[in-house]
């Protein structure tokens, strides 16, 4: 009689099934979530650069010709759920530099929808764009 419970338990593997998830549903999510947060994170970067190439195009042939300016046109073509900080430069061109330059730099702890450790508090993802200026 003994020897035909164990040989039931052993063969009943329900409860093995319901440890097993239980065990791996945290990590799954984790990682998952861990994908999404990568992609959006990429998408972003992605969709800095494109705006940054614009705007310092337009800085180059002359259409923007302040900082100000540059700002507006990024706050208008800037789809994202974050707003970069702006840093264009104009070349000196009596020191003989003709290239222009933007910058546009976003908080990670601001790009990342979850940071559940806080490893991205204090660091920042920039984009530089740079472009000879025309007409000179």
């Amino acid at each position: 009689m003994t020897r035909r419970r164990g040989a039931t338990f052993i063969r009943n593997n329900v409860g093995a099934a319901l440890l097993e998830f239980a065990f791996l549903t945290p990590v799954l999510v984790l990682l998952l979530a861990g994908i999404v947060q990568f992609g959006m994170v990429i998408f972003l970067r992605s969709n800095m650069q494109d705006v940054a190439q614009d705007a310092v195009r337009r800085m180059a042939v002359g259409e923007f010709t302040t900082v100000p300016e540059v700002s507006t046109h990024i706050a208008n073509t800037f789809n994202s759920w974050v707003t970069p900080s702006v840093d264009a430069a104009w070349p000196n061109v009596g020191a003989g530099e003709t290239d222009v330059s933007l910058t546009l730099t976003v908080s990670l702890a601001d790009a990342m929808p979850f940071d559940l450790l806080g490893m991205f508090a204090g660091e920042t993802m920039p984009v530089v764009a740079v472009m000879r200026q025309e007409d000179l």
